[in-house]
This record gives C-alpha cells, sequence and structure tokens, in this order.
C-alpha cells in the first residue's frame, strides 16, 4: 500500500498543531517546533537529509540575525531614535552582527559545495508555515486580537474615557435598564474589560469572550458597584445589572498577558472570569 509523502500532510498537520499548542510559550514553542522539524528531515532524507536541514536553518537563522542587526543600526542613528540608548544597544548590536557574520560564513561556503541543500525536503518547512499560517490567520477565535478596537475597550472611545466624562455618566438615558438600578445609586464611573481570552493549551478550545461592564459611584470606602455581561461587537446585555463585591480596580482579578502580547494580541483590561453574581445570572 503506498502512503502518501510527509510533505503532502506538512501542511495540514501543522496547522492543526497551531491550533493544538496555541498559547504555549515562545521557547517550548521553538522547542518543541525544531524537534518536530527534525525529526521530518530525518524521516524522509535520514542522515543526509537532517544534515542539509540544519544547514539551511543555520543559515536562515544567519541571516534573520545578520538582516536584523541592520535593522536595529538604522532605527538607532534615525531622527528622533533617542541617542542615549546608543550606548547600550550598539555594543549588542554590533555583537549580534558579528555573530551572524561568524555563523554565515562557514555556511554559505559549504552551500556552494553542496547545492542539495537548498533542495532539502519541504515537509519541516511546511509544517512551520501551517503552524503560522494558524498563528496568524487562525480559523476559530483562539484570543482577544482586534477587541481592543471595540467601542466599550478603545481608548480613543468615550465610552470609559478617563479624561472625559464618561457616556453614560454624561448621558445617562442611553444606560440600557436603568430601572434595575436603585434610585439612590448615583453612577460617577464606568468600567468595561474582556472575559474569557485565555484557552486551553494542548487542546482544540475556542474562547468565546465577552464585555464585563462596571458601573461604579464615587471612589470613597463603602463605595457601590453594579456590574453586567454583554456580548462583543453588537453589545447586547446578556444579564440584568446586579451588585458586586469585586471592583474594577482590583489588580488581581487581572487575568496575565498572552504570551504572545508583543504582537498586539491582547485586549485590555482582561479579566480573570466574571464576577460571581454575573456568572450566576448567565447559567440561568
Amino acid at each position: 500500500m503506498l502512503r502518501p509523502p510527509l510533505w503532502l500532510l506538512a501542511f495540514p498537520v501543522g496547522y492543526l498543531l497551531g491550533w493544538f499548542v496555541f498559547g504555549l510559550a515562545p521557547l517550548p514553542l521553538f522547542a518543541l517546533l525544531l524537534t518536530l522539524m527534525l525529526s521530518l528531515a530525518w524521516a524522509e532524507g535520514g542522515g543526509s537529509g537532517l544534515k542539509d536541514f540544519a544547514a539551511l536553518l543555520g543559515i536562515l537563522l544567519g541571516l534573520a540575525l545578520f538582516l536584523g542587526s541592520l535593522v536595529a543600526l538604522r532605527a538607532m542613528f534615525s531622527l528622533g531614535s533617542g541617542y542615549e540608548w546608543t550606548g547600550f544597544l550598539l555594543p549588542l548590536t554590533l555583537l549580534a552582527l558579528l555573530l551572524s557574520l561568524i555563523v554565515l560564513t562557514p555556511l554559505l561556503v559549504w552551500l556552494r559545495r553542496t547545492e542539495r541543500t537548498l533542495r532539502t525536503t519541504p515537509a519541516p518547512w511546511l509544517l512551520l508555515a501551517g503552524v503560522l499560517t494558524f498563528a496568524f490567520f487562525p480559523a476559530v477565535r483562539v484570543d482577544c486580537r482586534g477587541l481592543q478596537s471595540d467601542d466599550f475597550l478603545s481608548f480613543q472611545s468615550d465610552f470609559q474615557s478617563h479624561d472625559r466624562v464618561p457616556r453614560w455618566v454624561e448621558h445617562p438615558e442611553q444606560l440600557p435598564d436603568r430601572a434595575e438600578l436603585p434610585a439612590a445609586f448615583k453612577m460617577e464611573h464606568v468600567r468595561a474589560g474582556v472575559v474569557g481570552c485565555q484557552r486551553r493549551i494542548f487542546s482544540f478550545d475556542r474562547v468565546r469572550p465577552l464585555l464585563l461592564v462596571h458601573l461604579t459611584e464615587k471612589v470613597q470606602p463603602g463605595m457601590k458597584a453594579y456590574a453586567a455581561a454583554f456580548s462583543v461587537g453588537d453589545h447586547r446585555k446578556l444579564t440584568r445589572w446586579v451588585a458586586v463585591r469585586d471592583m474594577p480596580f482590583d489588580l488581581s482579578l487581572r487575568e496575565r498577558r498572552s504570551p504572545y502580547g508583543g504582537l498586539g494580541w491582547d485586549a485590555y483590561p482582561a479579566y480573570t472570569a466574571l464576577p460571581p453574581e454575573v456568572a450566576a445570572l448567565l447559567k440561568e
């Protein structure tokens, strides 16, 4: 029975793998991917395939380090970049440049002698391409990327503005279901956050985030707060306003940032869970 070549399966398997491990910290993720790519190179080409793959990988890493060093040098001396960082970054950048040249020189010499290096099996690279494709173009929601532009969360919005009067405070008639709040409650602040951005690693779970909105009185001892859950996007109110003990200012409730937060895939503020009072209403 004929088996399909590995490269035909590598991309879809890599895409599913990207979903399965999404959320894993960068260092373990790199180690896992490198191990799998080396295994595929060995399975397809044996010892010579493994050697050629390692050489090509070294060349690509060296080129990335070299180009990154040039970009860092250009940014360092560009207009308005701040020369106060030069004394710290310049030695590191020059060291990276030197290391990349040390790595690239023997590899490029060897590459000229063995042209087959550029014809290594595509399976490891297709696996990597599948993982990266899922990371940047996931078929399902696995994080809260894009939600920072939501009207309830956006820093440019007047919904919970810190330098202006929040929208519902200035226009209380726009507050949905105002009758659910006690007549004596005097709303001074509006805070919105997102809940449900984290997923279980090593699973095919997706995330279903909700918006959590707090209404609070003037900040003082004994202040009262009410909260409700809203859907993302259309801001459909999912629960009634209910008194909560957890305040939106409590940092212990904040969710840890995603390991890929540097890519801008986070939304802020993100909470670990809904307040128990709101969660109970949502279950109903």
